[in-house]
């Protein structure tokens, strides 16, 4: 009363602070009133799917594919991988991996590095801590890609294509990395089934020609337009299917695209 009224913090902030508020805890348990799941010798846990840092974006299938996003200084919930899973990191940054009954240890990743973790016979529950990062991320910026089932296409062999670089190949999961330079158009056919994770975004059309009889792409949360110019952004990603697409880069920087092949 007859006071000044308190300065409030820009918008940006206030969410941020929200979020702090709503879900950081170094404890990584689950607050009360969640759901949490209880096995012998396991703290507290949720699905990774239940995790709040972990916003499911395709979900088809074949593929369950998240964003994970916190800032540096936050900790997950304790969550669950339970199964095979790749990974494409939006950054250069550093964690605090818990892994239940196993190790804690600080693990560090890299703008674009692509991983892979065979997760179905062996799953594990983990908390993860954002320790440091570079722009353009500023905290834990990830993209886990779950295969829960194979395509009714897949390939045989690789990509024979010298403009993708083959960064991964496992059991389930091929990955390429695509470079466009600035002001190029390019085309390419595709085979097989998979994700597109944009690393190095940029002005571009992107336009496909869907081979006949493929099944339906799947769905994807907020997907790039196609066949229109459009600026992409980095960690963009969206489900493909067997199709002939053609990249415009529009702009004046190389862009960078890590495209993983499902098996």
């Amino acid at each position: 009363m007859g006071g000044e009224s308190a300065v409030q913090p820009p918008p940006q902030q206030q969410q941020e602070q929200h979020f702090e508020n709503k879900m950081a805890s170094d404890t990584g348990l689950p607050p009360s009133g969640v759901d949490a799941i209880t096995e012998d010798g396991l703290p507290p846990f949720v699905e990774v799917y239940d995790e709040p840092r972990h916003t499911t974006c395709v979900k088809n299938d074949y593929c369950i594919a998240m964003k994970v996003r916190f800032p540096c200084g936050d900790t997950t919930w304790y969550h669950r991988h339970k199964e095979d899973t790749v990974f494409v990191f939006m950054g250069n940054m550093e964690i605090h991996n818990c892994m239940c009954l196993k190790s804690e240890f600080n693990d560090s990743f890299k703008l674009g590095e692509v991983r892979y973790a065979a997760l179905k016979d062996r799953p594990y529950v983990h908390k993860a801590t954002a320790l440091k990062s570079d722009t353009p991320n500023k905290g834990m910026f990830a993209i886990d890609a779950e295969h829960t089932g194979s395509p009714p296409t897949v390939s045989s062999s690789p990509l024979a294509d010298a403009s993708h670089s083959l960064v991964l190949d496992q059991e389930k999961v091929r990955a390429y990395r695509l470079m466009l330079p600035a002001a190029c158009t390019v085309r390419f056919s595709y085979p097989f089934y998979g994700l597109w994770v944009v690393v190095r975004g940029g002005k571009a059309t992107i336009t496909e020609e869907i081979a006949e009889g493929t099944v339906g792409r799947g769905q994807t949360k907020e997907e790039p337009p196609r066949g229109e110019s459009h600026v992409y952004q980095l960690g963009d990603l969206w489900w493909g299917c067997p199709a002939s697409i053609t990249y415009v880069n529009e702009g004046t920087e190389e862009m960078e695209i890590v495209i993983c092949e499902w098996k």
